[in-house]
């Protein structure tokens, strides 16, 4: 049964592409195949052993969708193993699919993934469904022609999403944002200074006010506890700037009007929904500025901004595809400044949300990348 599952999250949606005729490369299927491996690799990490914890007691943490997950998984005899193998699986092939929706270059975009943030998904299963469902309910709602649908599909999947994962509700109101098409950076500056002067002032008020609407919510929750106690004093400052990046990146999309990628017909001739991408990620992402400062009290709320990188790499592969194409400037010198400026900008925001992951643990990767690579390491414990 075990490989009937696994055949199954991987055929489907190259059958649903072949329906929808996206074509697929063999650079993307050789990606994906690495990406398995890379997964298959990381066995060993505090996470994991908590997660297999869980799976093995079949704890109810208040999350009931991922907990008839295991429960559904454990009936059918699937080690812990087994069982981590098949969401993963699920969740990256949902994301390719996702990518294949939004994106002309779904090679480019997988590397990028693979790069950052997928080492991270592979250890937060729960994060990596969230993710995944959300960036699949954008991607229909990208290629959705009536506002109504958009609000129905969204709703669905991120209470779906709930269920498993239960920050997903804090992406429900972003439907509302998407269709911000004038290109403006007030909210994510104003939210940016506010949050300091509420930091420099008195930091600790942020942290009792937090702490009264969880007991607004009732929640008893342990979990909600931990995260009041972990705080990231100023490097909320750097998530901050991390996300004021991102939000650069998109917003000079939508600024310049993706008119290389428009033809005459206003189609897009890249085979994407090229403006409803940038325009609903640009949204997307002046509400998520909301959040900053939450980005004070605890390093895991960073993860709202870190399940929309992979919005962020499809808009700078289609802003540098823009710059490339670029043909109406007599100026090269232009054209260069223009490809540089994008390109930096991107550089830096990829050094600071992966720099602690790639300079700080690469000594462990390498080690589980030489020691663990089996891919058929989830057959242990059958």
């Amino acid at each position: 049964m075990f490989v009937v599952f696994l055949l199954f999250f991987i055929c489907f949606p190259f059958a649903l592409l072949k329906l929808l005729k996206l074509q697929v490369s063999y650079i993307e299927l050789i990606i994906l195949f690495l990406m398995l491996l890379l997964l298959s690799s990381i066995t060993m990490l505090p996470d994991l052993e908590n997660y297999e914890l869980s799976y093995r007691l079949l704890r109810d943490n208040g999350e009931p969708g991922f907990w008839a997950i295991e429960s559904f998984f454990s009936s059918m005899n699937f080690s812990f193993y087994q069982f981590y193998m098949v969401c993963h699986v699920a969740c990256l092939m949902i994301v390719y699919l996702s990518v294949k929706l939004m994106s002309f270059d779904g090679a480019k975009c997988l590397l990028l993934y693979a790069f950052y943030p997928f080492l991270l998904d592979v250890i937060q299963i729960r994060n990596a469904m969230f993710m995944a469902l959300a960036l699949l309910a954008f991607a229909i709602c990208t290629r959705c022609k009536k506002r109504f649908v958009e609000f129905f599909v969204w709703f669905a999947f991120i209470g779906v999403a709930s269920t498993i994962h239960y920050s997903a509700y804090a992406y429900l109101p972003a439907v509302l944002f998407w269709n911000t098409k004038t290109p403006t950076l007030k909210l994510p500056i104003v939210m940016f200074f506010l949050t300091s002067v509420l930091i420099l002032i008195d930091g600790s008020s942020l942290m009792v006010f937090m702490q009264q609407v969880f007991a607004f919510l009732d929640t008893n929750d342990s979990k909600y506890d931990d995260y009041m106690e972990k705080r990231t004093s100023l490097g909320g400052f750097l998530m901050m700037a991390k996300s004021l990046l991102m939000i650069y990146i998109v917003w000079f999309a939508q600024k310049i009007k993706c008119d290389l990628a428009i033809n005459e017909d206003n189609d897009c001739t890249l085979n994407c929904p090229c403006e409803e991408i940038i325009n609903k990620s640009y949204g997307f992402l002046l509400y998520s500025s909301l959040f900053w400062p939450l980005y004070v009290i605890s390093a895991t709320f960073g993860r709202l901004m870190q399940n929309q990188l992979l919005l962020v790499y499809i808009v700078f592969i289609l802003l540098f595809k823009f710059g490339l194409s670029y043909e109406n400037s007599t100026d090269k010198r232009a054209k260069e400044i223009f490809l540089f400026r994008i390109a930096l900008i991107f550089v830096v925001m990829m050094y600071l949300h992966s720099k602690w992951l790639w300079i700080d643990f690469w000594d462990y990767i390498l080690v589980c990348l030489v020691d663990n690579l089996e891919f058929l390491f989830v057959f242990k414990g059958c």
